[in-house]
């Protein structure tokens, strides 16, 4: 029974077309639409694809994945880090020789350049041997302001909340 079936679809003519089952005005509504159905059905593979594998394989592939990721977060870190420096020292020349010269410092120290701190040691260190461009017209006059968990207990709460809202 089930193969006169399938010999009555196999026989019938199509009466609609991909454009009207869909609703889709033009070509590329359809193509677009394929292409989001391919996807999913390889991304739907690719996770029951780690039913399948042993649990060395997940682990490579979790720490792989691990790897790039933290990559990526260390990048944004960095990018970060320069740009909360050259707003606390606007003095330093935005050059690429200061650029290479800070990332020379940071990989003699073996510093990962995250943490603004380490853009100031750095700074430090190099305009001690005048081996960065500054800009003396720049330099600010009031000293970068260290917050401790002791004088964050003595700022009031509304300028505390201020200070938490505030854009880094």
């Amino acid at each position: 029974m089930s193969n006169d079936l399938v010999t009555w679809k196999q026989e019938a003519p199509a009466s609609e077309s991909w454009a009207e089952i869909l609703g889709a005005d033009n070509e590329a509504d359809i193509h677009a639409y394929n292409r989001r159905a391919a996807e999913e059905v390889q991304k739907q593979a690719e996770e029951t694809d780690l039913y399948k594998i042993d649990e060395a394989e997940l682990l490579k592939r979790w720490q792989e994945e691990s790897k790039k990721l933290e990559a990526v977060t260390l990048l944004d870190r960095r990018a970060e880090a320069a740009r909360q420096f050259m707003v606390e020292a606007p003095e330093v020349a935005d050059t690429e020789e200061n650029g290479r010269r800070l990332g020379q410092y940071f990989q003699a120290a073996g510093l990962a350049g995250d943490d603004p701190d380490h853009f100031h040691a750095a700074y430090r260190v190099l305009a001690g041997r005048r081996l960065i461009q500054i800009d003396e017209d720049k330099r600010p006059r009031q000293p970068r302001n260290h917050l401790t968990e002791e004088s964050l207990y003595e700022i009031p709460l509304e300028d505390l909340e201020t200070l938490a809202r505030k854009p880094r």
